[in-house]
């Protein structure tokens, strides 16, 4: 039966019989409720801030109440002493249900009473009233002993207010009867009366509808949409409405310490299962070619997968999960599983292109808001359901982001920087009957108004057709300025082109463009944040204790920066953004109040880091972080840290009061630990070294100070730099962290990788943003000085000493695909390391079987497409390397040229043409693919 609205509940007092039809044996018992009409929500614990609590220990829960529970209470015996008498401890006795996790049945009471007597209720249940909501400073949630432990956000406040429910009270409950090890569910369970004598009366959980309400008035539009996580590989999404509950977990343990486990950044995105079935290929061919490259789609990672593999060995060998940020992408994204293309689905790539369009945002059924969270809201459900262990969480920025971008975006800076001041229109102001205000001088009054999301939507479909027909008149794909997030490719283990030909035209797109305003341009938008903190829990920053564990979590805030300060100078842009609200006042305050607990092993979690460094710095070098505040400058070893209240974290870290650090952001992993740290009186020179390792390998040693642990993404393919291989483009598995403990203390550090095939970094992808970087920066490639002196002879290349591969041999066989009309042609030969040279760069050789003269001319003509592509081997020969997948081929375009056509420096002088050849990287195709090309050569799959 379906909840009611709360005005249809208000009824007078009743006293019935309720039998414990779930009951069984000896257990079944039968009593009475006497049952008042009260609003009560529980504030905490929440879905995903759960309360832990050893064997024997007391625990707290906190309520909001409406103002008939505080007049109750105002009224009840034994207030003197804070602790209310036998009435308010009944009615919790009655009301608070206490369910096994795989029991939870929200249409019936309690099987018994936490306690069987009002005695034994009075003795161990505690009434504490608290604060009213509209009094608190900063949000910031006190407990019974005046201590801080939460603050608690605004809009949950503000929708809690609106209810009525401002009253907080702390309940204690001592010497609980059912003690045992485990998840339990706390609810309060109301009842709704018959309203005529042929319905019955159920019983139902208030708060419930309180977040339905919030869900349905969210979503809007995009309400009718439910997810089923049971498969392994990809959600199922179905067009029916989701029931969203409140969930209030109890963890039970009688272990000294909790084993954690640690995921972050694990960015669940839908619209990656459309991207599994892409057929496009790089060197494609008819059907049986045995020259074409592997489908794109074949070699996507999912973070949904990924994640829900890690989750998996999280549940099976920790204790409690702890996910720092960045749940999602952005709250809109591309349903795969929607009407309007399941009857026919999709056949060929270029139904892929069309339907990624981000023109579609336009169509709310193709792109429903909230698709991801509901998600991660299922595989929560699944975990708590599977496994019986808790999870608890911070917010990233990720949370706030409001429109899917393309797959590598790019920008125009000047249409950036004018998105960022100018994020709105000049409009005529109107009056109550629809016509013009003028000023005294006759014209008519304006006012500057934001743009609203549709505006900016068909602002981003006039400015992506503007672009088209430039990249057509200029026959030049690349007419942007910058990449705006060079890693989003190789998130999905694919190359730039590879992505960019599997996504389709519209790969560049970013709809929302401004960086650094609040306007209508602005992706992140605090708004977005609502459903994160109505569903998941309330509170944005928290102290959690068990034991002498004691766990501190910092929300990232409402507000991001990429325009700032970095390293001395001023930027545009940034792989990471910076929270620029934290470490705020406030979270001051709850991080202080944890420490105050004096427990043993206090653990600060947050999105933002504490130490990490930026990705061109390698993990072998020693590091060094400013932390006085005056200065304000951020570091390349403290990249994607915080700006406020720096000094009086970092002193906490570097004497030891905080022992572990747990954090995201990054993509990047890495433990990072206090060498030695300077707080001399010269001004502003309070720092800090570092020093810092993979987590990949398991630590033993005793921790001698904090341990700043940033985790690598969970879903995403990860970043990494060791010791500066691959121009500092190297990847990594997604991963998590784990910490277990023998007793009180740390017994082993390490990482958790995923089991899935498409997860392991390809070695061909970090080989090619290699190329493409160096090539970026003027070094010439990655393979360099790649020439024959005659046809038939064999080529010869240099590794570029910048990538830092000397010794490393990698590369098995190489091939010349050269296209004439459709069909490829092909020679290929063995390359062989000849000579290791760390200086200048090892050199190999690779003989072709056939004459490139005959394959490359034709009429005197030269074909514009042609591909190198490598096969590859494995190498042990330097940690670095030995994680990658090297069965996928390195593939890119290139330019062939006759050596007697190419100039050289002196512009007097040419080579001297012995009728050898120059092979190079497409300059303009050795990126962004040519899509028409495709579409005309390849018209069964891309047109």
């Amino acid at each position: 039966m379906g909840v009611e609205k709360h005005t249809d509940l208000k009824h007078k007092d009743k006293k019935f019989d309720v039998s414990s039809n779930n009951a069984t044996g000896k257990n079944k018992s039968n009593y009475k409720i006497n049952l008042k009409p009260v609003d009560v929500a529980i504030l905490h614990p929440s879905f995903l801030c759960p309360v832990l609590k050893k064997t024997g220990d007391d625990f707290s829960i906190i309520l909001l109440t409406d103002e008939k529970f505080f007049n109750s209470y105002e009224k009840a015996e034994g207030k003197e002493d804070k602790k209310a008498g036998p009435a308010i401890s009944g009615a919790v006795n009655r009301y608070l249900k206490l369910t096994d996790w795989s029991e939870i049945d929200k249409t019936s009471p309690a099987n018994e009473p936490l306690f069987k007597s009002p005695d034994e209720a009075k003795e161990n249940i505690e009434v504490h009233f608290l604060w009213k909501l509209g009094e608190l400073e900063n949000y910031v949630l006190t407990n019974k002993d005046e201590k801080i432990f939460a603050q608690i956000d605004h809009r949950v406040m503000q929708m809690y207010q609106e209810k009525g429910l401002v009253h907080g009270f702390e309940i204690v409950i001592k010497n609980l009867s059912n003690d045992s090890e485990g998840l339990y569910d706390i609810s309060w369970m109301n009842y709704s009366k018959p309203k005529t004598e042929d319905e019955e009366g159920y019983f139902f959980e208030l708060q419930d509808e309180y977040i339905s309400d919030f869900n349905e008035d969210y979503r809007g539009d995009y309400l009718d949409l439910s997810c089923d996580v049971s498969d392994p590989d990809a959600p199922y999404f179905s067009e029916e409405p989701t029931e969203i509950q409140s969930y209030h977990p109890l963890f039970i343990s009688s272990k000294e310490s909790l084993d954690i486990g640690h995921l972050s950044d694990v960015h669940v995105s839908s619209r990656q299962h459309l991207f599994t079935k892409s057929k496009a290929r790089i060197i494609d061919g008819k059907e049986g070619d045995g020259n074409r490259s592997n489908k794109i789609g074949s070699m996507v990672n999912t973070s949904y997968a990924t994640l829900k593999d890690l989750m998996s060995q999280m549940g099976k060998e920790t204790d409690v999960l702890i996910f720092t940020g960045d749940l999602i992408d952005y709250n809109r994204n591309f349903n795969p599983d929607n009407s309007s293309i399941a009857d026919d689905g999709l056949t060929k790539s270029s139904e892929i292109w069309q339907v990624l369009n981000l023109d579609n945002l336009k169509d709310k059924q193709q792109y429903p808001i909230g698709i991801d969270n509901l998600v991660m809201y299922e595989l929560f459900k699944w975990y708590y359901k599977t496994y019986s262990r808790p999870i608890m969480l911070v917010s990233g920025n990720h949370e706030a982001y409001t429109l899917p971008y393309g797959i590598s975006p790019r920008i125009k800076k000047l249409r950036a920087i004018s998105n960022s001041l100018f994020h709105g229109k000049w409009v005529p102001v109107l009056d109550d009957d629809g016509e013009y205000i003028y000023d005294n001088e006759g014209f008519v009054v304006t006012e500057y108004k934001k743009l609203t999301e549709e505006e900016v939507i068909q602002k981003s479909i006039n400015e992506a057709a503007a672009d088209r027909q430039e990249a057509k008149d200029e026959n030049n794909p690349n007419i942007y300025s910058d990449r705006a997030n060079d890693g989003i490719p190789a998130d999905h283990n694919l190359t730039i082109s590879e992505a960019i030909l599997m996504y389709g035209p519209d790969y560049a797109r970013i709809v929302m463009a401004a960086a650094s305003d609040d306007g209508g341009e602005r992706n992140f938008k605090p708004e977005n944040l609502a459903w994160f903190y109505h569903i998941f829990t309330p509170l944005s920053s928290y102290v959690s204790t068990y034991a002498e564990q004691c766990f501190i979590g910092l929300g990232w805030g409402d507000n991001e920066k990429f325009i700032g300060k970095k390293q001395g100078g001023w930027f545009l842009g940034s792989f990471l953004p910076r929270a620029t609200e934290s470490i705020s006042d406030s979270q001051l305050k709850v991080l202080k109040a944890g420490l105050k607990e004096k427990k043993s092993c206090n653990i600060l979690c947050s999105h933002f880091t504490y130490a990490n460094y930026n990705v061109p710095q390698a993990l072998s070098e020693e590091g060094s972080i400013n932390w006085n505040d005056l200065t304000g400058t951020l570091g390349k070893h403290d990249y994607g840290t915080f700006e406020s209240n720096r000094n009086d974290v970092y002193k906490k870290i570097t004497d030891n009061e905080i022992h572990y650090t747990l954090s995201g952001h990054s993509h990047r992993s890495g433990l990072y630990q206090v060498k030695d740290s300077d707080t001399s009186w010269i001004p502003f020179r309070d720092t800090m070294s570092v020093t810092a390792q993979a987590t990949k390998n398991k630590i033993f040693s005793p921790a001698k100070g904090c341990r700043m642990m940033v985790a690598a993404c969970g879903g995403p393919i990860a970043v990494q730099n060791h010791d500066n291989e691959l121009f500092n483009w190297g990847l990594d598995y997604p991963s998590g962290n784990y910490i277990k403990f023998n007793g009180a203390s740390e017994s082993e550090v390490g990482i958790k990788i995923p089991g899935v095939t498409q997860a392991q970094p390809r070695l061909a992808v970090a080989l090619d943003y290699a190329d493409i970087f160096l090539r970026d920066e003027d070094h010439g490639g990655l393979l360099k000085e790649f020439s024959s002196d005659e046809d038939g002879e064999t080529f010869t290349f240099r590794v570029n000493p910048k990538a830092e591969m000397s010794g490393i041999d990698i590369f098995n066989e190489g091939s010349f695909v050269i296209y004439k009309k459709n069909k490829p042609l092909v020679t290929k030969g063995k390359i062989t390391h000849k000579v290791r040279d760390k200086e200048n760069g090892d050199l190999y050789g690779f003989r072709c079987e056939k004459s490139i003269r005959k394959m490359l001319r034709k009429d005197g003509r030269y074909n514009s497409i042609s591909y190198f592509k490598v096969k590859l081997k494995n190498s042990n020969a330097h940690q670095a390397f030995d994680h990658y997948n090297h069965g996928s081929d390195w593939t890119y375009p290139i330019h062939i040229m006759e050596m007697s056509e190419v100039e050289s420096d002196d512009e007097d002088e040419s080579f001297d043409s012995k009728g050898g050849y120059l092979v190079e990287r497409h300059s303009v195709l050795g990126e962004i693919p040519d899509f028409e090309w495709y579409e005309r050569k390849f018209s069964h799959e891309y047109t």
